[in-house]
C-alpha cells in the first residue's frame, strides 16, 4: 500500500477520535445537543392595525379563528425563540437573538409559531423571512408586503388587499391569488409564482431570478411597457383597449411570464 493511503487512514482515524472525545467532553461540561423549548401565548391588549411578522427558522402560520383577540403561540428556549411585542397599533413578533453555539442538527425541530387573527378583523400585514417557511390564510388585509432573503412563503386561498408588495433576495414566493388595487413585485433573486393577479395596476422588476404571474383579464386590455436589458420575457409594448389598465415590466436578468385568463 502506498505511503500517502496510509497516512490518508491514520489521519481520518485521528480525526474521527478527535470529534468523538469533543463531543464526550462538551457533553460532560453540560452543553446540550438538543433543544427544550416553552411554547408561550401572548393575547393582544390593543387595537391593533399591522402585524409585522419576521421568521429567521422555522414555521410561521398566519390563521384566522374565533376569538376576539389577536393571538400568538411561539417557542422559546435559551438558544432560540421569539419576543412579542404590540406599540403604537402595530404587533411585532421577531426573533430572539441567539445566546452561544446551538447544536441543532436537525433533529430539534423548532415549534411553528402560530399568529392568530380575529375572523373579520382587517389588518396591514408585513412579512419579513430571513430562512424557514411561512404559510399564510387567506382572506381580507389592507396592505400586504412580503420580503424574502431566504426561504419560502406560501399565500393560499384569495388574498383581498389594497397594496400586494413582494420582494425578494433568494427564496420562493408561491401565491394562489390577489386582488388588489396596486400590485408591485421586485425580485433581485428568487422563484416567484403568482397563480392569479386580479389588478389595474401592475409592476413586475427582475434584476435576477424568475418571475409568473397569471393574470385575471384580458390582455388586449392593458397597456403594456417593457423595458428589457437582458433576460426573457413574454409579453412586449402594447396599448391597451381600456384606460387605467397598466403592466410595467422592468427587467435586468432573469425570467419574466406574464400570462392572461382570457
Amino acid at each position: 500500500m502506498k505511503a500517502w493511503k496510509v497516512l490518508l487512514g491514520l489521519g481520518a482515524g485521528v480525526l474521527i477520535i478527535g470529534l468523538i472525545v469533543l463531543l464526550i467532553g462538551l457533553a460532560l461540561n453540560d452543553w446540550s445537543f438538543s433543544v427544550d423549548y416553552e411554547m408561550k401565548t401572548f393575547n393582544s391588549e390593543q387595537e391593533t392595525t399591522t402585524l409585522d411578522l419576521s421568521l429567521a427558522a422555522g414555521e410561521m402560520d398566519v390563521v384566522y379563528y374565533e376569538g376576539e383577540h389577536i393571538e400568538v403561540s411561539y417557542p422559546t428556549s435559551y438558544k432560540y425563540g421569539y419576543e412579542v411585542s404590540e406599540r403604537n397599533g402595530t404587533l411585532t413578533v421577531e426573533p430572539k437573538k441567539h445566546v452561544g453555539i446551538w447544536f441543532g442538527f436537525g433533529w430539534n425541530k423548532i415549534p411553528a409559531v402560530t399568529v392568530k387573527i380575529p375572523q373579520g378583523k382587517v389588518m396591514d400585514l408585513k412579512l419579513d423571512l430571513s430562512a424557514g417557511v411561512a404559510k399564510v390564510q387567506a382572506g381580507e388585509y389592507g396592505n400586504v408586503r412580503v420580503h424574502l432573503s431566504a426561504g419560502w412563503i406560501d399565500i393560499a386561498g384569495t388574498v383581498v388587499c389594497n397594496k400586494f408588495n413582494a420582494s425578494l433576495s433568494a427564496g420562493k414566493l408561491d401565491v394562489d391569488r390577489v386582488e388588489c388595487t396596486d400590485f408591485d413585485l421586485h425580485l433581485s433573486a428568487g422563484v416567484a409564482l403568482l397563480d392569479c393577479v386580479k389588478c389595474d395596476d401592475i409592476s413586475v422588476k427582475l434584476s435576477a431570478g424568475t418571475a409568473s404571474v397569471t393574470v385575471l383579464g384580458n390582455k388586449a386590455d392593458y397597456s403594456i411597457s417593457v423595458d428589457k436589458s437582458a433576460g426573457s420575457c413574454n409579453v412586449y409594448n402594447q396599448t391597451g383597449m381600456v384606460a387605467g389598465k397598466t403592466i410595467d415590466v422592468d427587467l435586468s436578468a432573469g425570467s419574466v411570464s406574464v400570462e392572461f385568463t382570457n
